[in-house]
């Protein structure tokens, strides 16, 4: 069986003759019962989508286990089939004032965080200027390191260098205010392309995870202060939600004052621009009722506009249109009520791929990393909450801003908007990393342009590693595909299976 969220990788092989599992392809790899051939599918997905379900891998044969599921062999019948074990749904709640949410998703909270530190060893948390990490670490701390914070590390990120990233105006109240033992990296001149090269060498598929230098650099200091478990606030957003499927509902009750306070509170908002975003809200939710509304769908034509990077005989040979088109209903879009786009949010098949990646590339520093906000109470609570508790006067997430008021930071507790780390990423690669990233490009297994067209990769390539180069983001993060696929071609035992 695999966990709830698929926090722990499961993955198996079988055929007619054979059934095998393993917690990683690599060891399934060294059976000689099993021959490997490339999934092509899902190579046609990755750079469009990086992934687009839950259960396949980049071998055909070799599955994962689908979180919240189980397998069940029949071995005199030489059958496996795969059972759901559980199902997100919403908690009972049956609350009539505020106080009483606050105080439900403060126990709830503590309990996450609680339950995730019972450990003889050292614990700590990552920690940023976000809402997510700074909860863990002010709940840890005021909660249960409250007789001795300093025992509860923390290590976080700064930047002297590119101030736009660095957020130590935002997480300094929390230290001041609790008091754990503060670990800063200092990521202005870290390396990337090192990085990248052993996550290739050590991953058994292509991945995406262009900011993850920073991470492997703080996991090394992690190690080094002997702290065995690490809690951290992935994607508290998407477990929390931000509460903006409140906006469709006002309008489809006609709560139009309620709804105009709602877009008038956001940052930088003008009388003027709300009239418009509520027009606008009106006119997708229209569209959302008319028939073939999914084909008109924005999100699907930037996805089918990254089609155009495949190779086109590549391209016809798979199903990644289909599978494109497919992939819009698992996903949150704006017209959907609160309830349905938390849901949408939280089971998307991007978790299970980026928790199974951190808690991997954590084992291999002896480090057990774990995610409060993926607790399976905290969720069902959530999803559950009515929508006025999450979205609030313009801040998102607002049932964890309100529960928490006592021990979060205000710097923290009601800031708007996050900091975009893209000026890090870009500094990373095409400054100091840009002859890796020009020797990676120019040394690219062949195969790679099976998977793009040669044509349409080209210019963006050297785009990003010419000295007057100006890419952008997205062209960086085509790079970044193309090389974690050109690289993966180069691995021995991808060398030996069936591709073309």
């Amino acid at each position: 069986a695999r966990d709830h969220f698929g926090v722990n990788p499961f993955y198996y092989y079988q055929n007619s003759n054979v059934f095998a599992f393993a917690s990683e392809i690599k060891a399934l790899i060294c059976l000689p019962e099993i021959s490997l051939k490339i999934n092509h599918d899902r190579l046609a997905v990755f750079p469009i989508s990086t992934v687009s379900e839950k259960k396949s891998s980049f071998f055909e044969n070799i599955y994962r286990l689908q979180p919240g599921h189980y397998i069940l062999l029949d071995t005199n019948h030489k059958s496996v089939v795969e059972k759901r074990f559980w199902s997100l749904e919403p908690a009972r709640l049956d609350f009539k004032k505020n106080h009483e949410y606050h105080e439900a998703f403060f126990g709830i909270f503590r309990e996450a965080v609680a339950a995730r530190l019972r450990t003889p060893h050292k614990t700590g948390s990552y920690l940023s200027g976000g809402l997510d990490s700074a909860s863990i670490v002010c709940m840890a701390c005021s909660e249960l390191f409250a007789e001795n914070p300093s025992s509860f590390h923390t290590f976080s990120g700064v930047f002297d260098r590119l101030g736009e990233c660095d957020e130590r105006q935002y997480f300094q109240s929390v230290l001041d205010r609790h008091g754990p033992n503060a670990h800063l990296l200092i990521s202005d001149e870290l390396k990337a392309g090192e990085i990248f090269d052993r996550l290739v060498a050590i991953e058994d598929e292509p991945f995406y995870a262009p900011h993850f230098f920073m991470n492997w650099h703080l996991l090394t200091q992690v190690k080094e202060n002997d702290v065995k478990v690490l809690l951290d606030g992935h994607d508290g957003d998407s477990a929390i939600s931000y509460g903006y499927g409140l906006l469709p509902e006002l309008a489809l009750k006609g709560r139009l004052f309620r709804l105009y306070k709602e877009y008038q509170a956001f940052p930088n908002e003008t009388p003027r621009r709300t009239i418009l975003s509520i027009l606008y809200l009106y006119k997708e939710l229209l569209s959302s009722f008319l028939p073939g509304s999914e084909k008109r769908s924005k999100h699907l034509a930037a996805l089918r506009s990254s089609l155009n990077y495949l190779e086109p005989e590549f391209r016809k040979s798979t199903k990644v249109d289909e599978t494109i088109t497919a992939l819009l209903n698992k996903l949150p879009n704006t017209c959907q009520t609160e309830r349905k786009r938390h849901y949408l949010g939280v089971m998307q098949p991007f978790h299970p791929h980026a928790l199974e990646f951190l808690e991997k590339t954590s084992s291999r520093f002896n480090i057990t990393q774990s995610f409060p906000f993926f607790d399976i109470r905290l969720i069902s609570f959530c999803l559950a909450l009515p929508a006025e508790q999450k979205l609030q006067n313009g801040l998102n997430r607002s049932i964890v801003r309100n529960s928490l008021r006592d021990i979060l930071p205000d710097e923290i507790r009601l800031r708007h908007e996050k900091s975009r780390f893209n000026a890090s990423l870009m500094d990373a690669f095409t400054r100091r990393d840009r002859e890796w990233l020009r020797a990676s490009v120019e040394d690219a297994n062949e195969n790679v342009y099976a998977v793009f067209d040669r044509n349409q990769i080209t210019p963006i390539l050297k785009n990003c590693y010419a000295k007057d180069g100006s890419p952008t983001i997205l062209e960086l993060s085509k790079t970044l595909f193309f090389l974690s696929i050109a690289k993966w071609f180069d691995k021995p035992e991808v060398k030996g299976a069936s591709f073309l």
